[in-house]
């Protein structure tokens, strides 16, 4: 396997490249609401949204670039990465 390793800059370009705002994590088990990585107009702040109010509290949470490559790089299925790389547009 090509080495796959990426950057957080790799990530914060490929965002402003490809006008990618937000990348879905999961959904909420009691309401559905996607949980996940929103980005700043500017792409200079991510955060992380925690979801709905299902839980006792709505908070979106101060995160950085290495965050997103941190999910990325920790994958190991091949179909999850291909996946990702096409979300990213790392084809």
């Amino acid at each position: 396997m090509a080495e796959r390793i990426k950057s957080p800059e790799d990530f914060k370009e490929a965002a402003k490249a490809n006008g990618i705002s937000k990348v879905d994590s999961h959904n909420c088990s009691i309401c559905g609401y996607t949980v996940g990585y929103q980005f700043s107009p500017n792409y200079e702040e991510v955060k992380f949204d925690h979801g709905c109010d299902c839980t006792g509290r709505y908070i979106k949470s101060p995160r950085t670039w290495q965050y997103v490559a941190d999910d990325y790089n920790r994958q190991s299925s091949e179909k999850v990465i291909a996946e990702m790389n096409k979300f990213w547009g790392f084809e």
